[in-house]
Protein backbone atom coordinates (compact mmCIF):
# COMPACT_ATOMS: atom_id res chain seq x y z
CA UNK A 1 0.00 0.00 0.00
CA UNK A 2 3.22 2.43 -0.03
CA UNK A 3 2.14 3.80 -3.42
CA UNK A 4 -1.37 4.61 -3.00
CA UNK A 5 -0.57 5.67 0.16
CA UNK A 6 1.93 8.53 -0.35
CA UNK A 7 -0.26 9.41 -3.22
CA UNK A 8 -3.37 9.56 -0.81
CA UNK A 9 -1.00 11.78 1.58
CA UNK A 10 -0.54 14.48 -0.79
CA UNK A 11 -4.47 15.04 -1.52
CA UNK A 12 -6.04 17.79 0.41
CA UNK A 13 -7.85 17.13 3.40
CA UNK A 14 -11.73 17.57 2.55
CA UNK A 15 -13.65 20.71 4.71
CA UNK A 16 -16.57 18.07 5.29
CA UNK A 17 -13.67 15.68 7.42
CA UNK A 18 -12.37 18.24 9.53
CA UNK A 19 -15.92 19.65 10.65
CA UNK A 20 -16.32 15.76 11.84
CA UNK A 21 -12.95 15.58 14.02
CA UNK A 22 -14.34 15.02 17.56
CA UNK A 23 -12.76 18.17 19.48
CA UNK A 24 -11.56 15.78 21.73
CA UNK A 25 -8.62 13.36 20.75
CA UNK A 26 -8.87 11.47 23.68
CA UNK A 27 -12.68 10.77 23.16
CA UNK A 28 -11.59 9.19 20.07
CA UNK A 29 -8.97 6.83 20.34
CA UNK A 30 -10.13 6.10 24.17
CA UNK A 31 -9.05 6.21 27.95
CA UNK A 32 -7.30 2.98 27.65
CA UNK A 33 -4.73 4.01 24.70
CA UNK A 34 -4.98 7.72 25.67
CA UNK A 35 -3.10 7.38 29.10
CA UNK A 36 -0.98 4.80 27.61
CA UNK A 37 -0.19 7.54 25.23
CA UNK A 38 0.48 10.35 27.86
CA UNK A 39 2.39 7.88 30.48
CA UNK A 40 5.84 9.20 31.23
CA UNK A 41 7.91 6.10 29.74
CA UNK A 42 9.01 5.56 26.46
CA UNK A 43 6.40 5.42 23.73
CA UNK A 44 6.21 1.98 21.66
CA UNK A 45 3.45 1.52 19.26
CA UNK A 46 4.30 -1.70 18.92
CA UNK A 47 3.55 -2.95 22.59
CA UNK A 48 0.59 -0.70 22.96
CA UNK A 49 -0.91 -3.01 19.58
CA UNK A 50 0.18 -6.42 21.66
CA UNK A 51 -1.76 -5.28 24.20
CA UNK A 52 -4.80 -4.11 22.55
CA UNK A 53 -5.43 -8.25 20.88
CA UNK A 54 -6.44 -6.89 17.93
CA UNK A 55 -8.33 -10.05 16.51
CA UNK A 56 -9.47 -8.85 12.97
CA UNK A 57 -8.77 -6.58 10.47
CA UNK A 58 -12.36 -4.95 11.17
CA UNK A 59 -11.34 -4.17 14.94
CA UNK A 60 -8.01 -2.45 12.94
CA UNK A 61 -9.60 -0.37 10.33
CA UNK A 62 -12.04 0.73 13.44
CA UNK A 63 -8.97 1.84 15.40
CA UNK A 64 -7.50 3.64 12.54
CA UNK A 65 -10.10 5.72 11.84
CA UNK A 66 -10.12 6.50 15.86
CA UNK A 67 -6.52 6.99 15.86
CA UNK A 68 -6.25 9.35 12.81
CA UNK A 69 -9.47 11.68 13.87
CA UNK A 70 -7.10 12.15 16.96
CA UNK A 71 -4.54 12.89 15.32
CA UNK A 72 -5.61 15.47 12.94
CA UNK A 73 -7.43 16.85 16.31
CA UNK A 74 -4.12 17.01 18.29
CA UNK A 75 -2.71 18.36 15.10
CA UNK A 76 -4.96 21.34 14.97
CA UNK A 77 -4.88 22.30 18.47
CA UNK A 78 -1.31 22.46 17.93
CA UNK A 79 -1.95 24.77 14.79
CA UNK A 80 -3.89 27.07 16.98
CA UNK A 81 -1.47 27.64 19.99
CA UNK A 82 1.19 28.04 18.23
CA UNK A 83 -0.20 30.57 15.06
CA UNK A 84 0.80 28.31 12.29
CA UNK A 85 -0.79 27.33 9.46
CA UNK A 86 0.27 23.88 8.55
CA UNK A 87 1.13 21.10 10.90
CA UNK A 88 4.64 21.08 8.77
CA UNK A 89 5.46 24.32 10.71
CA UNK A 90 4.25 23.60 13.87
CA UNK A 91 6.48 20.27 14.03
CA UNK A 92 9.58 23.10 12.96
CA UNK A 93 8.87 25.69 15.29
CA UNK A 94 8.84 23.14 18.20
CA UNK A 95 11.80 21.07 17.10
CA UNK A 96 13.76 24.19 17.72
CA UNK A 97 12.18 25.18 20.78
CA UNK A 98 11.45 22.34 24.01
CA UNK A 99 9.04 20.13 23.27
CA UNK A 100 6.48 20.78 25.70
CA UNK A 101 3.32 21.34 23.66
CA UNK A 102 1.18 18.15 24.72
CA UNK A 103 -1.17 17.93 21.14
CA UNK A 104 2.36 18.08 19.44
CA UNK A 105 3.42 15.05 20.84
CA UNK A 106 0.37 13.30 21.17
CA UNK A 107 -0.12 13.60 17.65
CA UNK A 108 3.29 12.75 16.60
CA UNK A 109 2.63 9.16 18.63
CA UNK A 110 -0.85 8.77 17.17
CA UNK A 111 0.82 9.04 13.65
CA UNK A 112 3.58 6.72 14.55
CA UNK A 113 0.53 3.65 16.05
CA UNK A 114 -1.63 4.68 12.86
CA UNK A 115 1.95 3.72 10.78
CA UNK A 116 2.38 0.81 13.14
CA UNK A 117 -1.01 -0.81 12.50
CA UNK A 118 -0.89 -0.57 8.86
CA UNK A 119 2.40 -2.37 8.58
CA UNK A 120 0.75 -5.14 10.57
CA UNK A 121 -1.81 -4.72 8.19
CA UNK A 122 -0.62 -3.99 5.02
CA UNK A 123 -3.95 -5.08 2.81
CA UNK A 124 -6.18 -2.83 5.80
CA UNK A 125 -8.67 -1.28 3.80
CA UNK A 126 -8.91 2.61 3.26
CA UNK A 127 -10.10 4.66 6.30
CA UNK A 128 -12.61 7.15 6.04
CA UNK A 129 -10.00 10.30 5.88
CA UNK A 130 -8.86 8.19 1.89
CA UNK A 131 -12.00 7.26 1.25
CA UNK A 132 -13.45 10.94 1.86
CA UNK A 133 -10.28 12.97 0.14
CA UNK A 134 -10.80 10.09 -2.79
CA UNK A 135 -14.51 11.49 -3.08
CA UNK A 136 -13.93 15.45 -2.69
CA UNK A 137 -10.62 15.32 -4.76
CA UNK A 138 -11.10 17.68 -7.30
CA UNK A 139 -7.60 17.32 -9.08
CA UNK A 140 -7.62 14.93 -11.92
CA UNK A 141 -4.32 14.51 -12.01
CA UNK A 142 -4.19 13.13 -8.38
CA UNK A 143 -7.04 10.99 -9.20
CA UNK A 144 -5.99 9.07 -12.15
CA UNK A 145 -2.45 8.13 -9.70
CA UNK A 146 -4.69 7.16 -7.23
CA UNK A 147 -6.05 4.62 -8.78
CA UNK A 148 -3.48 3.35 -11.17
CA UNK A 149 -1.45 2.92 -7.89
CA UNK A 150 -4.71 0.69 -6.93
CA UNK A 151 -4.26 -1.40 -9.93
CA UNK A 152 -0.58 -1.42 -9.59
CA UNK A 153 -1.26 -2.66 -6.27
CA UNK A 154 -4.00 -5.16 -7.13
CA UNK A 155 -1.16 -6.75 -9.41
CA UNK A 156 1.64 -7.22 -7.18
CA UNK A 157 -0.57 -8.83 -4.44
CA UNK A 158 -1.37 -11.40 -7.08
CA UNK A 159 2.08 -11.53 -8.34
CA UNK A 160 3.16 -12.41 -5.35
CA UNK A 161 0.31 -14.73 -3.85
CA UNK A 162 1.03 -16.56 -7.41
CA UNK A 163 4.46 -17.34 -6.54
CA UNK A 164 3.91 -17.95 -3.26
CA UNK A 165 1.23 -20.93 -5.00
CA UNK A 166 4.39 -22.02 -6.99
CA UNK A 167 6.79 -22.50 -3.79
CA UNK A 168 4.48 -24.20 -1.85
CA UNK A 169 3.48 -27.00 -4.32
CA UNK A 170 7.21 -26.92 -5.22
CA UNK A 171 7.98 -27.66 -1.77
CA UNK A 172 5.28 -30.43 -1.23
CA UNK A 173 6.52 -32.41 -4.70
CA UNK A 174 9.76 -32.57 -2.95
CA UNK A 175 8.80 -33.86 0.34
CA UNK A 176 6.61 -36.43 -1.48
CA UNK A 177 9.70 -37.08 -3.52
CA UNK A 178 12.05 -37.55 -0.19
CA UNK A 179 8.96 -39.63 1.33
CA UNK A 180 9.07 -42.17 -1.52
CA UNK A 181 12.64 -42.42 -1.55
CA UNK A 182 12.97 -43.11 1.69
CA UNK A 183 10.34 -46.00 1.85
CA UNK A 184 12.39 -47.22 -1.21
CA UNK A 185 15.47 -47.25 1.04
CA UNK A 186 13.40 -48.95 3.73
CA UNK A 187 12.74 -51.84 1.86
CA UNK A 188 15.71 -52.33 0.48
CA UNK A 189 17.45 -52.24 4.19
CA UNK A 190 14.49 -54.93 5.06
CA UNK A 191 15.29 -57.10 1.75
CA UNK A 192 19.22 -57.67 2.59
CA UNK A 193 18.60 -57.61 6.72
CA UNK A 194 16.35 -61.02 5.77
CA UNK A 195 18.57 -64.34 5.43
CA UNK A 196 18.26 -65.91 2.01
CA UNK A 197 16.52 -69.39 2.46
CA UNK A 198 17.88 -71.44 -0.53
CA UNK A 199 16.66 -74.92 -1.61
CA UNK A 200 20.19 -76.40 0.06
CA UNK A 201 18.42 -75.57 3.53
CA UNK A 202 15.11 -76.35 2.55
CA UNK A 203 16.68 -79.47 2.36
CA UNK A 204 18.07 -79.71 5.33
CA UNK A 205 14.63 -78.78 6.97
Amino acid sequence: MAINSSILAEMEIPQTYIVSLPKCGRTSVGDTIYRYMTSGGKFSPDYLLDCLNISSEHEALELADRVEASMYTWRRKACASHSKTSWEMVKQHVAETERSDKNVVLAERADSLLFSLKQRYPELSQTTLDTSKIQYNKDVGQAILESYSRVLEGLAFNIVAWIEDVLFEDKSIRNQEGEKVEIQLFYRILWFSVPMVTMETLQRL
